[in-house]
């Protein structure tokens, strides 16, 4: 939908994860924590609640990709996304569920 121009960008959010990744070998533990709050956890708390949502879906891992098009129950479950950024970021595995990472304060 061009004309409401863009509703997402991906790309701040993008390019913290590929930098963890790139440095995950060489940074200590406290580094690694510290840059997946505050950048990682940044840019998620920029995405849109839905896509916030997908992160806390029981039923479906983000890997592979889901079929978004396939109809489904959107699971919608209490999350403080608040801190996202200050003191938390979030993770989510291949087996599905979602965990806060963080806990800088």
């Amino acid at each position: 939908m061009a004309e409401h121009g863009e509703h997402v960008n991906w790309k701040k959010l993008t390019e913290a994860q590929q930098t963890l990744i790139d440095n995950w070998g060489s940074w200590d533990g406290k580094k690694i924590n510290e840059f997946w709050v505050q950048q990682i956890g940044g840019a998620q708390l920029l995405l849109p609640m839905h896509v916030l949502q997908e992160y806390i879906q029981p039923n479906r891992p983000l890997y592979p990709c889901p079929k978004f098009a396939d109809e489904y129950v959107l699971a919608r479950q209490a999350f403080e996304w608040a801190p996202l950024g200050s003191s938390v970021g979030v993770c989510r595995g291949e087996l599905g569920g979602a965990a806060c990472w963080g806990g800088l304060r």
